[in-house]
This record gives C-alpha cells, structure tokens and sequence, in this order.
C-alpha cells in the first residue's frame, strides 16, 4: 500500500496474450470485525457497562454501511490519483498502528517483570 506503482489489476503479456491479474485484499473486514476487534470489546466489557459497548459497535455497523453505500462517489470525488494517495496515508497509518501495537506489548512485558 505504501510503495508506488501499480501493483494490482496491472496487465502482464506472455507472448501475444495479455494476461489480466486482479488482486482483492479485504482489508476492510478484519479490521471491523477480526479478532482484534473481538478480544478488544471482550476486554472493554470488564470496564464499560455492555450497552455502552454494543451501541458503539451499532455505530460502527452504521457509518460503515453509509460509507460502502457512497463508495462510489467517494471515489469519483478523488480520482485516481486521491485514491493512490489515500491509499498510501491508509496504508502509512496502519503501519504506524501495528508499530505502536508492538511498542506497547514490549514495554507491558518489560514491566511484568520485577526489578
């Protein structure tokens, strides 16, 4: 998602065949509704009330489908080169998330230790 170029959908030709490749990656469902997003309401259950927990998980659902409804004037709005673009802040973003979810599980466990 990060580096430049084409890199699904592009079109290779072996002799005088073009031959069409298309990747799909949902990147999209994990997120929502992995397990990551389980173990989190798992674990935010033991501190915030459950209606609290499922009215969220409500909004989500909610401002998801509007989203996936409007997708394709999104993505007229942003053209080809706003979709690259945004797609390479997305992909920046997650990096940095997966980064900052690594810190935060070696320092936890640095701590767990006495001294």
């Amino acid at each position: 998602m990060v580096r430049s170029g084409k890199q699904f959908g592009e079109q290779y030709i072996k002799g005088d065949k073009p031959l069409i490749s298309y990747s799909l990656v949902p990147l999209a469902l994990p997120s929502l509704s992995g397990p990551g997003a389980i173990t989190y309401s798992i674990v935010k259950m033991q501190t915030t009330d459950w209606w609290l927990i499922l009215l969220s998980i409500l909004l989500v659902m909610v401002l998801v489908f509007i989203l996936l409804l409007g997708a394709n004037k999104i993505i007229r709005f942003f053209g080809e080169k706003g979709m690259d673009a945004l797609t390479r802040i997305m992909g920046l973003l997650i990096a940095a998330i997966s980064v900052q979810f690594i810190i935060d599980g070696i320092s936890l466990w640095i701590s767990s230790y006495p001294l």
